[in-house]
This record gives structure tokens, sequence and C-alpha cells, in this order.
């Protein structure tokens, strides 16, 4: 079963890197407005998506904007 999103804990710099994913924001931007490595905003992603369920930007990007998608 996939979890539901309200109940995901996020960490709060894994809030902030999906918020500006959610925005449109790149690894590269995101990095630059966090001032963290592209690197280091790849390795909160691969949190974001194991915590989601997910596999993939396109899919933790479903996962927030239609939580009742599966």
């Amino acid at each position: 079963a996939q979890p539901e999103t309200s109940s995901i804990l996020f960490t709060p710099r894994e809030k902030e890197v999906l918020d500006l994913m959610i925005q449109g924001y790149t690894n590269q931007d995101i990095a630059e407005h966090l001032f963290i490595s592209a690197h280091t905003v790849k390795n909160h992603l691969t949190k974001i998506y194991m915590k989601l369920g997910v596999g993939d930007r396109a899919g933790a990007m479903l996962k927030m904007l239609r939580p009742d998608s599966s």
C-alpha cells in the first residue's frame, strides 16, 4: 500500500526541496536556491521518493499534487 502524503514525515529540508521541485525548479536551481550542492539535492530527492513510494520526480509530483492517485 502507498503511504498517505499527509502522514509522511519529511525533514524541514526535504520539505523545502519538495516545494521547490513542485514549483518546477531543476536540481541545480534547488541547489543554488538553498546553497547546497546538486548532489545533496539528489540525496534529498532519493529519500523523498522512498518516503512517497515512487521511483522518480514525475511520480513524486503526481503523488503530492494528487494524493488520491496510486
